[in-house]
């Protein structure tokens, strides 16, 4: 009976050992994690006064005066030459307009202005349609993104006077892995 059972049973590994071998899980399939030290600092803004924009129209930034950057060094990381990309979580986006949802609450919150992102040639970005930014690792192993911040009007009424407090929590993935997970926070 041994005999049987050990027959029957070389045939069933010979005909599973080539989906091992070529099993995309197996140990050492993965790419190298990349890992990198990352600096990012907190934004903060001016008071805004209600005359700072051009026009009461949805969609109108503060004057450029206003316009702070947001910079996000990524240095001494372990690859070069492999793309980075960063993505901002949704939970922080307005569904709506693609504005920083205004996370300050109460009486002395601004209930019309919040934050908008602005890409480095000075259009506003709608986080909604476009919200993963790549770039490459370079030869010194260091990726820099840069941001701009300003305030936005979100209806067409005068701007409300108020605090406006936003967060960016962002993803930075290299490899198909995490390489970064941290938020930001853009105050007034």
């Amino acid at each position: 009976m041994k005999s049987i059972n050990i027959k029957f049973l070389i045939p069933l590994l010979l005909l599973y050992f080539p989906f091992i071998a070529l099993s995309d899980n197996r140990r050492g399939s993965l790419p190298p994690s990349v890992n990198c030290d990352t600096s990012i600092y907190p934004i903060i803004l001016r008071d805004i006064s209600t005359d700072d924009f051009a026009t009461h129209h949805a969609g109108t930034l503060a004057d450029e005066r206003y316009t702070r950057y947001i910079g996000m060094f990524f240095n001494n990381c372990s690859e070069s030459n492999t793309k980075i990309t960063v993505n901002f979580d949704n939970k922080d986006i307005d569904p709506n307009n693609g504005y920083l949802i205004n996370h300050a609450t109460g009486p002395t919150a601004s209930d019309n202005v919040t934050f908008q992102l602005i890409d480095l040639e000075d259009n506003p970005i709608n986080l909604n349609q476009r919200n993963a930014f790549t770039k490459n690792i370079d030869e010194n192993n260091e990726a820099f993104f840069r941001f701009a911040v300003n305030y936005v009007k979100k209806d067409n009424l005068p701007p409300k006077p108020g605090n406006v407090i936003a967060h960016i929590t962002f993803i930075a993935e290299a490899n198909d892995q995490i390489v970064e997970s941290d938020k930001i926070k853009i105050v007034d």
